[in-house]
């Protein structure tokens, strides 16, 4: 796992301080009431609102941050509009003074605290639309985020009924056990969820730009919001039905989504799927990563054909052993058999078109010493006669290869120099 995914840089540490804030201002729900619980409800909204378009800045741009807020607060707050002075699609209510400043009859923090929970909600229906292959649907992307987003109303509107921010004109009917909050307001927020995921679907590239696997931050809201507001409502608020409905319904696509980043985390550049440390992408999250080829395998030939080759015993200059193998086209030397391990002087006798002419010596224009032969134990240097490919020859001569007619030259100018 990288740095980044560890250890955040400054704009990621105040997304982190954010979200931080907001959950220690909820928790202290229990704990006040009356205006100070009103102050920590608007405070809670602006700083888990604010962590969740900083995030979408960070992975996009500051541009695709406003148009995060501009579609999911501007459809919540056309919608807000329209129920409130016709009724639809909620039912007939009213907001009260609580929440503060209201623009057109609505106050200004419900479009901002739609924004809070629509962002999170399209990345978990994204996460979750998308298949093995990698391609994501579009219809399961509004239907599960759209849902998830409504599924949040199970515990918004009792809270904020119970604190006495709006009020339903007829509430009924009404969910069992929890009175007040009539059936048309979920209907009513389940369509208006489903528009603002499948605007904001449309809106957001599908993928981000950076930061690809830093989708916790905006899990971590959808997490919260689904356990903390179950627990509240069981053992502090005094409603449990209202933590028994929000925790079931919520938690079916919660949940999934939960489990879906942690079996991906690590797995991705920045822990983002297709992409993890050394991945590229179009690379799944758990795609083993690809194996090396196996070499090539080794060429056994000149292997073989040096074990077929034996050694000479003390390894003597001039002196060879035969293989058994002929060199045919392609080796050292038209004609020739191949020596043990290339030695000087170890090649076999050249062909007769590669001979020295009589009095002459292969590859030397001089004479040696007289008082040397060759074979004493020091070899021959390069250019001499064992580079040639003759050897030397019987009595010591070096190039004299053996031949009858030189012997018999030799002969007769040692006689003619004795008669002298």
């Amino acid at each position: 796992m990288n740095r980044q995914s560890t250890a955040p840089d400054v704009p990621g540490q105040i997304v982190i301080g954010l979200l931080i804030a907001g959950v220690l201002t909820q928790i202290s729900y229990p704990l006040l009431s009356g205006a100070p619980l009103r102050v920590v409800t608007v405070l809670s909204v602006l700083l888990l609102t604010s962590a969740g378009v900083l995030h979408a800045a960070l992975r996009w741009s500051p541009r695709h941050a406003a148009i995060l807020f501009a579609v999911a607060g501007g459809i919540g707050l056309a919608a807000e509009t329209i129920g409130v002075h016709t009724g639809y699609p909620f039912g007939e209510y009213i907001y009260t003074g609580r929440l503060g400043l209201k623009v057109v009859g609505v106050p200004v923090l419900v479009p901002i605290a739609w924004t809070m929970i629509a962002y999170p909600a399209l990345l978990l229906g994204r996460r979750l639309a998308t298949g093995l292959g990698g391609t994501r649907s579009r219809a399961r992307t509004v239907l599960l985020g759209g849902f998830t987003l409504a599924a949040w109303d199970l515990y918004l509107d009792p809270q904020m009924t119970a604190q006495d921010a709006w009020r339903f004109a007829d509430p009924h009917p009404a969910l069992p056990g929890v009175p007040g909050i009539p059936l048309t307001n979920y209907a009513g927020w389940l369509l208006v969820a489903l528009i603002i995921v499948a605007a904001l679907d449309r809106a957001l590239p599908d993928r981000p730009d950076r930061r690809r696997g830093w989708e916790w931050p905006a899990a971590s809201v959808l997490a919260w919001t689904w356990l903390g507001s179950a627990v509240a409502n069981l053992f502090f608020f005094g409603r449990p039905w209202v933590g028994v409905y929000g925790g079931l319904v919520m938690g079916l696509t919660v949940l999934p989504y939960l489990r879906h980043l942690i079996a991906v985390a690590g797995a991705e550049p920045d822990g983002e799927p297709g992409s993890g440390p050394g991945t590229e992408p179009g690379t799944g999250p758990d795609r083993e990563p690809s194996q090396e080829p196996n070499p090539a395998p080794e060429d056994h030939r000149g292997q073989d054909l040096a074990r077929e080759q034996s050694t000479v015993p003390g390894g003597r200059p001039g002196q060879r052993s035969r293989t058994g193998h002929e060199s045919g086209s392609g080796s050292t030397g038209p004609g020739t058999r191949t020596g043990t391990g290339g030695r000087p002087g170890s090649s076999d006798r050249p062909s007769s078109s590669d001979r020295p002419s009589s009095g002459k010596r292969a590859g030397s224009g001089h004479r040696p010493d007289p008082g040397k032969r060759a074979g004493s134990g020091s070899w021959p240097e390069p250019g001499s006669w064992a580079d040639s490919g003759s050897r030397p020859g019987a009595g010591g001569r070096p190039g004299s290869g053996n031949r009858p007619d030189q012997d018999d030259d030799f002969k007769d100018t040692t006689a003619r120099i004795g008669e002298r």
